[in-house]
Order: C-alpha cells, then sequence, then structure tokens
C-alpha cells in the first residue's frame, strides 16, 4: 500500500495543468447560445420552416465559428462568419424542408464548430410534420 502511494504521488506532476493553465483558459472565447433546441411544432411538411439561434461570446477572446454540420440534407444553416468580440453577439439560422421526408415526427441536429475548449456545440430542432 504504501508502494502504491509513493507510484502515485511520484506521477501525479506528470499528470496536473502547468501552474499557469488556468489563465490560459480565462483568456479564451466562450460560446453561450440562448437555447439549444427549438421546436417548430406541427406543421404541413411542404411548409420551410426557419429559426435562429443567438450565440453570445461570454469569454475573453474572439469567437468564431469555423463550420455547421447538420444530420440530414433536409436542414440547411447560415451563421456569422465574422469573429464574434468578446461580449457580443452572432446567429446560427437554421432551414428544416420537410418536403421529401415522410410525415410524422422529427429531431435533426446541427452542430457548430468553434474555437472554445469544447471545440463544437450541438443544436437541435424537431417538430412534427403532416
Amino acid at each position: 500500500m504504501v508502494l502504491l502511494s509513493l507510484f502515485l504521488s511520484l506521477l501525479s506532476p506528470a499528470f496536473s495543468l502547468p501552474p499557469d493553465s488556468t489563465s490560459v483558459v480565462q483568456h479564451l472565447p466562450v460560446c453561450h447560445f440562448d437555447k439549444q433546441s427549438h421546436d417548430f411544432g406541427t406543421f404541413k411538411k411542404d411548409k420551410v420552416q426557419q429559426h435562429t439561434f443567438t450565440v453570445t461570446n461570454t469569454g475573453q477572446a474572439p469567437l468564431v465559428i469555423h463550420h455547421v454540420a447538420t444530420s440530414c440534407g433536409c436542414t440547411t444553416t447560415n451563421y456569422t462568419k465574422e469573429a464574434i468580440l468578446p461580449g457580443k453577439k452572432g446567429t446560427v439560422t437554421v432551414q428544416f424542408n420537410g418536403a421529401s421526408l415522410r410525415t410524422g415526427p422529427f429531431r435533426k441536429s446541427i452542430t457548430v464548430y468553434v474555437n472554445t475548449v469544447h471545440a463544437y456545440t450541438r443544436l437541435f430542432v424537431k417538430g412534427t410534420t403532416q
């Protein structure tokens, strides 16, 4: 038991963050969306639906949206291409076109790739087509 304790105490410095790492993290952008999901409700499947998510940079460095990917070709996006300065807002607009899909409930994901510690944020749209 003593040997195990000694061994683990010797390894712990190798797996710890450098002393100044918290200051590095404090100077990064932070991506905060107004909400993670939007419900379009029930609508006719040939009527295109649209929603705009608002993102706020609550960090201390410019936030950049590198890319936005969707889980289906029925979902398209448009997003803020310029860097979002600290304290400022940007948008990710999502359009859903269910004309070629079957009727009924759906849930689609939108992955927003950003320059933050977590690298991406996942948003969702859902609803029911008839």
